[in-house]
């Protein structure tokens, strides 16, 4: 059966049972004891600061123009983690508004003026209309998550990623040798 994510507590879902399996998940230590981890990662995510492009009020070159902004983050995703580590080994501190997800909500929210920016993922920015990054925060390798139970279906998975990172390698050579 599949599950959209955006009907369901993703995590959470996993870990009682609802699900066996989920994509594009962080790792973090939290979440390691509550589900498997495939060994390979399904790729890295790169997380900005978006704003308004027509009504930026930050100065990159400029720390201090950060100061008491409004800026809009998941509570308590990876995004916000490292935007406060961010905050704190650059003596930055701004007023985070936490949401529950990241929605088109922001977009209006940037426009009108009540939030000075959003942390989000790079592919959020289609999302949020007229917002463009200005600040790279951080960065994390996703990965599928397996419900703890089921470490035949992580054997299975791993298996499978093996085959297919061999393939591509297989693909490359096999390039290059065309092309010389």
């Amino acid at each position: 059966r599949s599950v959209s994510a955006f009907l369901l507590n993703r995590s959470s879902d996993l870990e009682i049972g609802e699900i066996d399996v989920l994509a594009d998940v962080s790792f973090t230590q939290e979440r390691k004891g509550a589900m498997l981890f495939s060994k390979h990662s399904m790729g890295t995510e790169n997380y900005f600061l978006l704003v308004d492009a027509e009504r930026n009020v930050f100065d990159p070159n400029d720390l201090s123009t950060f100061n008491g902004k409004r800026i809009a983050v998941n509570l308590g995703s990876i995004q916000e983690t490292m935007f406060k580590s961010w905050e704190a080994s650059h003596g930055v501190k701004t007023q985070l508004v936490p949401k529950s997800k990241l929605t088109r909500e922001y977009g209006r929210m940037l426009a009108e003026g009540r939030l000075d920016g959003v942390i989000g993922p790079g592919s959020f920015e289609a999302n949020v209309s007229h917002s463009t990054p200005i600040l790279h925060v951080g960065s994390s390798e996703y990965f599928f998550a397996v419900r703890l139970d089921r470490a035949d279906l992580k054997a299975d998975l791993d298996n499978a990623m093996d085959k297919i990172l061999i393939s591509r390698s297989e693909e490359r050579r096999v390039g290059k040798e065309c092309r010389s």
